[in-house]
Formats: structure tokens, sequence, C-alpha cells
């Protein structure tokens, strides 16, 4: 339901993120690992497990949000 899929189509710079950007930024960070390794050690895992887990759930209530209004703009 989101409006670059069901509104603005496959062009030019959905297929140039598709095949540019996303595994060009996506190896950076690999990138970056393979020549400067790093030790997060549990706290640092545990950190970074936790800001993921708030940043997904925050970005999957609020398309739920968002789309359930489109569904029923009344619903409060």
């Amino acid at each position: 339901t989101t409006m670059d899929i069901t509104t603005d189509g496959f062009g030019f710079m959905l297929s140039f993120g598709d095949i540019v950007w996303v595994p060009f930024m996506y190896s950076t960070q690999t990138r970056y690992l393979s020549v400067h390794p790093q030790q997060l050690g549990a706290f640092g895992l545990i950190t970074i497990s936790t800001i993921l887990a708030a940043g997904y759930s925050i970005f999957r209530l609020s398309n739920s949000q968002k789309n359930n209004f489109r569904t029923n703009p009344e619903d409060p």
C-alpha cells in the first residue's frame, strides 16, 4: 500500500536504486568492517539489537496506522 509501489511504477529512479544504490550502500559497511574489525561485546550487541527492534517496530506500526486510515478514515 505504499505510494512508490502502487502509483509511481517501476521507473528510472526505482531501477537505479535497486541496481546501484542499495548494493553500494549495503556493501559499504561490510567493506569497512573487513578492513577495520570491531569488537562489540555483549552490551554493544544488546544495544544494537534493541535499537534495531525499536526502529522496526516504529516502522511497522506507523505503516499499519497509515494503512488503517487509508482503509477507513472515520475510524479513530
